[in-house]
């Protein structure tokens, strides 16, 4: 007596695309950046966005910082942290560069690229 079962084969699942873990950008000590007080890009008169200080780097998230009138700060993300959607990590509020400092990435990142394709055309000759 033999009854034959069939064997169900698992579901092959297609990979869902992961996300790149978000890298924050560089920024060194002593550097003036945009301090959010509550993790949020808004600045009103009730709620300004403040100048700080870098004091000490971390891999994640700004160390240590001082706003201008002296207040530490410790463990502030990126504003762009993925992490600041959850409300409690909002706590330390966020940073973001000064408008001078994006202007000047984004000039660097010009130049470069008009370097990048002079040199290409340069080994085309």
């Amino acid at each position: 007596m033999s009854s034959a079962t069939a064997e169900k084969k698992p579901e092959v699942k297609a990979e869902e695309p992961t996300a790149a873990p978000f890298v924050m950008p560089k920024v060194r000590n002593g550097q003036q950046v945009m301090w959010y007080r509550y993790g949020e890009k808004v600045d009103t008169a009730q709620t300004p966005a403040e100048v700080a200080f870098v004091i000490k780097c971390g891999q994640k998230s700004i160390t240590r910082l001082k706003t201008t009138d002296g207040f530490p700060v410790e463990g502030v993300p990126h504003i762009d942290d993925p992490r600041l959607k959850n409300a409690n990590f909002r706590s330390a509020g966020a940073w973001d560069f000064i408008e001078e400092e994006k202007q000047q990435r984004a000039f660097n990142d010009q130049i470069a690229a008009r370097v990048a394709a002079l040199e290409e055309a340069l080994k085309k000759k």
